[in-house]
């Protein structure tokens, strides 16, 4: 962006128009022209403000995160049962996948996108970040079902949140391709189940 002259656009609105375009249409398969009709300002303004198009995607990635995983941080840090706020999770989990759209989550669609570019790619590291910052949640979640008596204390409370992550990756990809969600609900049952002593 050029120093000390005023942005004559919003440049939040037309992050999440950025999101959009990338969520619906791919990385790979959107263009600067996609973007900037959409976002609604010049090309020029598009370099200046948010740099290329990779760059664009990693600030569409984080926003992103930002927005679909305040709900899902509220629902396992709410009052009451732990073990109950985890199984609320994954049934929360199946209600936005059988939405309808097939759009499913953009940091796993993403993550299939740039799996070939290397594990060094700031892309993908952006995105194995983002999914770490969920483990953690769900690990402290999960902390608390342990000393709330809901879970065994031999419970290994890493091991537990890592595949619980990998199940959720899994459901957003299933997502993705049309799982019904009678198959979606098997998953999360499956995952609730882990959640007993």
């Amino acid at each position: 962006m050029v120093p000390g002259r005023p942005l004559e656009f919003d440049r939040d609105e037309a992050l999440q128009k950025a999101v959009e375009v990338f969520w619906e249409k791919g990385f790979q398969a959107t263009s600067i022209d996609d973007l900037t009709a959409r976002m609604g300002i010049g090309r020029q303004s598009l370099y200046n403000t948010f740099g290329d198009k990779e760059s664009l995607l990693g600030e569409a990635i984080e926003a992103y995160f930002q927005a679909a995983s305040a709900p899902m941080l509220a629902i396992l840090n709410a009052p009451g049962s732990p073990a109950g706020n985890l199984a609320t999770f994954f049934r929360k989990t199946v209600d936005r996948c059988a939405s309808g759209d097939h759009k499913g989550c953009l940091m796993v669609n993403t993550g299939v996108e740039f799996a070939g570019m290397g594990a060094d790619s700031p892309i993908l590291k952006a995105i194995r970040d983002r999914f770490k910052a969920l483990e953690r949640a769900i690990r402290q979640t999960i902390k608390q079902a342990i000393d709330a008596g809901e879970l065994s204390k031999s419970t290994d409370p890493l091991q537990l949140a890592t595949f619980l992550v990998g199940v959720f990756q899994g459901m957003l990809l299933m997502c993705k391709t049309g799982a019904s969600r009678e198959t979606l609900e098997r998953v999360a049952a499956g995952a609730i189940a882990s959640l007993t002593k």
